[in-house]
């Protein structure tokens, strides 16, 4: 090789070399300036001292400890330290390194983990586990980029505390909760698929608005909820959600005690199984996809081959694809859950908004503006979304109609206007009003603003977007200004 062609090689190679350079600094630019903004608590000054932990593992469960850390404090500030660039964490459980030490396995909910299959038997430390990672979500995470919602068919004693949170976006613990909670879901998904459709993004995972927060749902006991549904609408909701609901930035966890009786469509919707004790290997491939001999080849121990209860409670078999391994979670006491809870923030509510009854229809139409202003978008807490005022239009009875009390929480009936406290407030007219059709007439809507109901009141007895319930209010009292009454 003459010199001439060699210069020529080695000018190419730095060329290359300077190109590629360039090029990661660009990429790293372009996230700074355009990447979705992810708030997290300061992270703890001291680094995670795991030296304390005993990394001796359990008796027939593998790598998983026997001794996993007591406190959620310390798997908090682990996930904080090693996973500071991933968001929504969730710790899995803790197992013995290959190089003797103890590590926590986590999964992350995006550009990971969409849908997530809990099963077990019974006292083997499901909702322990969901606990812990819905406490280390919210904690970790502030309301506006996390809201979690709860169906628990056992009667949801493990999520009492929950209620009132910023974080509750749902609890529906009770029998005649369920088959609400689950009509919400299905239209929040609707909701959110219209918002991302409007924002010209093909996931939520690329939207860049602040009004979408992820919403993760628990689903706790299938057998249960069948009872306060049916099984052939628990199925249908299932496989519907799970099928649709990833792209729009809503996450489920559904826990049971075993899979083995329920379609294998939805569960084929799910990206990790975590699987705990299970008396026969019957029940293996149902809750984790693959045959007991496949776990035991991967790496994992089989749910049927896991120590029984007690001696093996908080232990899991995680399935991912065709990998496999053993951890154990920590126990959570109810001690330690009221501590935790504590520092969640609760939800602020305002007093009732008050009513100028004294005003009329026909008093107040020198305000209304001949042009109308541009909508403007606030958030509405029951529903955790932008909900679009025409400020002109409500504003032509008295300013207080356009408020919207933000007490919603479990107990909300999924309207998006109006709550329990305003009930009190309503004139005699609104409930005077027998239509039995499942939204107002316009002879309805004209009563109701003659007697000077306010607007939030006739938009909640009303269906459809708010944006469309508010016109079609707004039209009718037009009507009813052009005939001067």
């Amino acid at each position: 090789m003459n010199p001439a062609t060699g210069l020529t090689i080695q000018l190419a190679l730095l060329f290359m070399l300077c190109g590629v350079v360039v090029y990661l600094k660009a990429v790293e630019l372009y996230r700074q300036l355009y990447g979705k903004p992810q708030e997290r608590p300061e992270m703890a000054e001291a680094p995670v001292d795991l030296s304390q932990l005993d990394p001796t593992p359990l008796a027939g469960a593998g790598a998983a400890l026997a001794h996993p850390p007591a406190d959620l404090g310390l798997t908090l500030a682990y996930v904080q330290q090693r996973y500071a660039q991933r968001r929504y964490t969730l710790p899995l459980g803790w197992q013995r390194n290959s190089d003797g030490t103890a590590v926590l396995v986590v999964a992350h909910l995006v550009d990971d983990v969409y849908h997530l299959l809990l099963t077990a038997k019974s006292r083997a430390g499901k909702d322990t586990a969901a606990l812990t990672w819905l406490l280390t979500l919210a904690l970790l995470n502030p309301p506006e980029r996390l809201q979690v919602a709860i169906l628990d068919g056992k009667g949801g004693l493990d999520w009492i505390g929950w209620k009132g949170k910023a974080h509750t976006w749902r609890l529906a613990i009770d029998r005649g909760e369920i088959a609400p909670a689950m009509e919400a879901l299905s239209q929040e998904r609707e909701r959110r698929a219209v918002i991302l459709r409007e924002a010209g993004v093909s996931a939520w995972e690329g939207y860049q608005g602040r009004d979408l927060p992820l919403l993760v749902i628990y689903v706790s006991e299938l057998l249960l909820l069948q009872d306060a549904t049916s099984p052939k609408e628990l199925e249908r909701w299932l496989n519907s959600e799970l099928s649709a609901s990833g792209a729009f930035g809503m996450r489920y966890l559904v826990a049971t005690q075993t899979a083995a009786n329920f379609s294998t469509r939805w569960r084929g919707q799910v990206d990790l199984c975590v699987a705990g004790f299970q008396p026969s290997a019957s029940q293996d491939q149902p809750n984790t996809g693959l045959t007991t001999a496949e776990i035991a080849t991967a790496g994992g121990v089989p749910p049927s081959a896991l120590p029984g209860i007690p001696h093996g409670r908080g232990v899991f078999t995680l399935v991912q694809g065709r990998q496999a391994e053993t951890v154990r979670g920590g126990y959570l006491d109810d001690a330690q859950r009221r501590r935790w809870l504590t520092r969640l923030p609760s939800r602020v509510s305002t007093p009732p908004v008050s009513r100028v009854s004294t005003v009329s229809v026909s008093s107040v139409s020198s305000h209304i503006a001949e042009t109308t202003p541009p909508p403007v978008a606030v958030m509405n807490p029951a529903m955790h979304g932008p909900v679009v005022v025409e400020t002109a239009q409500v504003q032509t009875v008295s300013r207080d109609d356009t408020n919207v009390s933000p007490g919603c929480d479990a107990a909300t009936d999924g309207t998006e206007l109006g709550n329990a406290s305003d009930a009190g407030n309503a004139p005699d007219a609104l409930g005077m009003i027998t239509d039995t059709a499942d939204t107002l007439s316009d002879d309805a809507i004209t009563t109701l603003l003659l007697a000077e109901t306010p607007v939030r009141q006739i938009a909640a007895r009303l269906r459809g977007r708010m944006q469309k319930r508010l016109a079609r209010i707004a039209a009718i009292r037009a009507r009813l200004l052009a005939r001067g009454r």
